[in-house]
């Protein structure tokens, strides 16, 4: 699987979370203390995500770091 396949993957996982969760990415990233632009640019696979910015958003969004990483489900 491609670099970007994956990245898209996991940026459709942390949607999925994150809608879950009942958030905008606007909250998302309020909460994470990360930006809005940067969640909305992981989540359409256009950046590779620092491994402290994953941890933000899985600790904000309640999973473990390895749930987002999980792209066969």
């Amino acid at each position: 699987m491609s670099k970007k396949a994956n990245l898209q993957k996991l940026g459709m996982n942390i949607a999925k979370y994150r809608h879950k969760k009942g958030l905008s990415q606007d909250g998302l990233a309020f909460k994470a203390e990360i930006g809005e632009r940067t969640v909305s640019r992981i989540e359409s696979g256009e950046t590779d995500p620092r491994f402290t910015t994953l941890q933000k958003i899985a600790e904000t969004l309640g999973i473990e770091l390895k749930n987002l990483m999980e792209f066969d489900k």
